[in-house]
Formats: structure tokens, sequence, C-alpha cells
């Protein structure tokens, strides 16, 4: 969700995140981390990053030294950089279990009327720790959150970004199916595109996953890339190529897993 995020401030669009378990302070303090590729260390820390050729083949990794995110003429650049491309940030945060989408839609009409901010990117991280409007009916419960967050969106002309759980039974499958999604598949019919990412432990330990279309509306599905990562640098995204999926496709431990 802080790669989205990031994405939309780089192209100049005015970002509300709405956080309903990590703090304000540590949200704000990993956009600066993915933005400026700040080192999460309180001193700049040599940090190792994965190259691959255009099919995703390892190549000599490259070593940089990165500035610390507590360094503040940094975190300054950082700031100054979205400022300049006119993208613009706000994030609110949630106890678990209290927000409700009543109060997502109050906070909407405030920010429109009190401070001049109508968000383009909307991220809600995530709809299960809120507050359930049917009690005991979860399942019930979270598909008429993502009913009303298609709505809203829809209303406002705003795009929507949320992300799911997977059951445990899928934590180590390196191919999602539609029938992974935790607590209620029909969050599936409440999307207009779902994104599945995971990796096996072989990639976990390279610093490698993979993202493919699990449903598209209008589009085609069953398609994806694979992509590095150094999250100690705060990138999710470094390098990245295309890939093919079976879903019949078994995990592989070996050298090639995940290309």
């Amino acid at each position: 969700m802080i790669h989205m995020g990031k994405l939309a401030l780089l192209h100049g669009f005015r970002v509300l995140h709405i956080s309903h378990e990590l703090s304000a302070e540590e949200t704000e303090q990993r956009y600066d981390r993915a933005i400026g590729c700040l080192s999460k260390e309180q001193e700049p820390t040599p940090i190792v990053f994965p190259k691959v050729d255009e099919e995703g083949h390892p190549r000599p990794p490259e070593t940089r030294v990165l500035p610390s995110v507590y360094d503040i003429k940094e975190v300054q650049k950082v700031r100054n950089v979205i400022r300049r491309l006119g993208g613009e940030l706000i994030i609110k945060k949630y106890s678990l279990l209290t927000c409700t989408m009543d109060e997502i839609e109050r906070y909407l009409n405030y920010l429109e009327t009190y401070k001049n901010f109508t968000p383009d990117v909307v991220i809600n991280d995530y709809p299960e720790k809120m507050k359930l409007p049917f009690g005991d009916y979860r399942r019930d419960g979270i598909h008429e959150i993502y009913m009303n967050m298609k709505r809203i969106a829809e209303e406002r002309k705003q795009l929507w970004f949320t992300v799911s759980q997977v059951k445990r039974d899928a934590l180590e499958k390196k191919v999602l199916s539609k029938g992974d999604f935790a607590e209620d598949i029909r969050k599936l019919e409440d999307v207009d595109l779902a994104l599945a990412i995971s990796h096996n432990k072989f990639q976990a330990a390279n610093q490698r996953m993979q993202a493919f279309v699990l449903a598209a509306r209008q589009e085609t599905d069953s398609f994806g890339c694979c992509f590095d990562l150094q999250l100690d640098a705060g990138q999710f995204l470094i390098n990245c190529w295309p890939i093919k999926m079976k879903s019949d496709e078994k995990d592989n431990e070996g050298e090639n897993a995940g290309v």
C-alpha cells in the first residue's frame, strides 16, 4: 500500500492513507523511506541491491551507502520532491475495531469542506481491522465494507486500494488462486482488479516476489511479473520482468523458482 501511495504522489496526485494498524508516525516514516530510498537505521548504512537481466537472471549485486531516515535534511529533500511534483499526502490513523465506513465518509466530507483536500487516491489498510457492521456475521460485514468502498470510489471518482489476507494453507504457495482469499471470497465480486502477491521460501530468501492478476472486471487475468525488493531501503519493487503463470504450477525450491 505504501508503494501504491508512493507512485501516486510521484505522479502529482492527492493521497489519503487510512491506517487501522500502523501508527501515523510509522506510516509517515515508511513513505519517506520509500520515496527517498532511505535506510531504517540511525546512521548511513550499506545496503545490497539485487540486479537481474531482462529475463530475470541474477547479475552481480550493487551495494550503496544509504542515508538514514532519521537524517532531517534527507527527509526534507524527500518532502520537497513531492511538493514540486504536486503530490499531497494525508495519513489518518484509527484504532483497531473503531472505524466504520460511515466514519470514513464523514472524514472525506470534512477534508473536502474544511481542508480543501479531495483525494484522488484512497488507501484503506485494511477492512478486516475495521468495526464490522454485522456483529457476529463477520463475512457479511466484510462484504458490506467492500461494497461500500466500491460505491464511494464510483461516486467520488476516486481510485481505492486495499489489501486482503489469504488462508493459512496458502502462505507457502507460490501461485495463489481465487479460493485462497481469507474470510469471504465475495471480495472478488466487489473489486475491479485483484492482484495476488506471493513468494515461496526460496524466493523469500532471495528477496524476490511475484504479482499476477487474479481477477479483472474488464481485462485479461492470469498474467503477471516477478520482482526484486529491498525493504531495508524501503523499496518494495526494484527489478521487474514478466512471467507466465499457470494455476497448476508447483512450488520450485531450485535456482529458477519464480521465473
